[in-house]
């Protein structure tokens, strides 16, 4: 008997070991303390459900600092590093932020690298506000922009922006072709009007006397132009240190 409870104690010992091994490391890291206790617990629960629903891994991670590196290799690392990624293509997106420098970076690996397009990538930065240290408002922004965008792609095929584009273009191709038809059908309606080539048959006849003609300079006017900001990195693909090929974005906010 008692061999036997050995045997399944140590049976349940390797499958929680095995378990624990093929868990999912924490999606949310706030060692910057960037969110309360509630807030975070509101955060992990979202990334959670995201990453369960779409199968990929949506990560948030705050840092106190870089350690030298860039926010686009710190990123990197830290997801590869730290087991991020779900499936044989190890499948997700990271969000870093480090408020020392103000830093941020977004991580993508497989199928995110694959499908999100840098321009998509800073669409969502942008809604983010991280200008404004609402980071409860921005890391739930985030997530649910994740969600969103990669639902988007994978109805469209993969596509993305691209199959977007493309409806847009049918939309306009058709708006032209309604307005050239609407244009033909009201000019075959002008059959009065007769095309003039000076406006003396407006006028009547004797009517009109020019006795003076000068110019006046009446207004000035002073144009400025922005000279917009470098603060955002296309980083596109890229091979981390570990060798693995990431995609994404990064910048100051």
């Amino acid at each position: 008997m008692k061999k036997v409870l050995t045997l399944v104690c140590a049976l349940a010992l390797t499958l929680g070991f095995s378990l624990s091994a093929f868990a999912s490391p924490q999606r949310l890291v706030d060692e910057a303390n960037l969110l309360t206790d509630a807030q975070k617990s509101e955060v992990r629960n979202e990334l959670d459900s995201i990453s369960a629903d779409l199968g990929i891994d949506v990560v948030v991670v705050t840092v106190k600092s870089l350690n030298g590196k860039t926010a686009t290799a710190f990123a990197d690392d830290y997801f590869d590093y730290n087991g991020y990624g779900m499936g044989s293509d190890k499948d997700g997106c990271l969000l870093l932020i480090c408020p020392e420098e103000r830093d941020y970076a977004i991580s993508t690996h497989g199928i995110c690298e694959k499908k999100f397009t840098t321009t998509a990538l800073n669409e969502i930065v942008d809604v983010m506000h991280l200008s404004d240290e609402d980071f409860h408002y921005s890391f739930m922004t985030y997530a649910s922009e994740v969600k969103y965008l990669y639902e988007d792609v994978m109805a469209n095929g993969g596509r993305g922006p691209f199959g977007l584009a493309r409806k847009l273009g049918v939309s306009l191709v058709i708006g032209l072709i309604v307005g050239l038809i609407t244009l033909v059908s009201l000019k075959s309606q002008l059959k009065s009007v007769v095309r003039q080539s000076g406006a003396s048959s407006y006028t009547k006849e004797g009517s009109f006397h020019l006795t003076e003609n000068r110019d006046y300079f009446l207004y000035s006017q002073t144009t400025r132009t922005e000279i917009p900001k470098n603060d955002s990195n296309n980083t596109g693909s890229h091979t981390s240190s570990s060798g693995q090929s990431h995609g994404g974005v990064s910048g100051k906010y």
